[in-house]
């Protein structure tokens, strides 16, 4: 199911599809599927033609930067050629939403321009600054690094560069945090396993 639009750039964002003919028909209906959730893509579903792309993402662990690098490789690589794109996670609420709005800051959008390009029909309510507030708590928590947003303008700045290459050239590591604050108190951050994101190009 679409949860929410970025019309501008032909993506589509929604849930992990699922074995019942209107998902099956939503997948059909995009040239590239990117998978952020941590479920492997499709099962036995066929799924003939199409470029898929599984970057998986512990919701409540550490996203890390090698997520983020591969956002900016498969969506600017298929926005340049005019492709449909479903990106999506699980319930298409969180993670999903999250990458389309980070790859719109990156293109230097600012928070109230990103938002606006999401589709007005699929808007929460009244919080039309929903997904800025939810980034804050994502670093607030660990979850997301704090200069995503750069990181990502630096990925596109470096065509040629692989993940290790842009990561030295910012001198950052892709390692969780090991602890939080929060109202000045520090806490450690639960077990995170951090998952190596894959780069996978199946066709069938």
């Amino acid at each position: 199911m679409i949860t929410y639009r970025i019309p501008s750039l032909k993506i589509n964002i929604g849930d992990h599809p699922q074995v019942y003919e209107h998902e099956y028909e939503t997948m059909m209906d995009h040239d590239v599927l990117m998978n952020v959730s941590d479920e492997g893509p499709y099962g036995s579903i066929d799924i003939p033609k199409k470029i898929i792309h599984w970057c998986p993402i512990n919701e409540f662990g550490y996203w890390g930067y090698h997520t983020f690098f591969w956002a900016v490789r498969v969506l600017d690589e298929a926005i340049e050629y005019d492709k449909r794109i479903y990106l999506h996670c699980h319930a298409g609420a969180h993670r999903s939403p999250m990458i389309g709005y980070l790859y719109l800051r990156s293109l230097g959008h600012s928070p109230e321009e990103a938002i606006a390009l999401f589709d007005e029909k699929f808007a929460i309510g009244e919080r039309t600054n929903w997904l800025e507030e939810t980034f804050q708590n994502d670093v607030e928590y660990g979850r997301i690094p704090a200069d995503v947003v750069q990181f990502m303008k630096d990925v596109r700045a470096y065509p040629n560069g692989s993940l290790m290459g842009v990561m030295s050239k910012r001198n950052v590591m892709d390692l969780p945090p090991k602890t939080i604050e929060k109202n000045g108190i520090k806490k450690p951050v639960g077990e995170i396993q951090v998952t190596l994101a894959q780069k996978g190009l199946f066709t069938k």
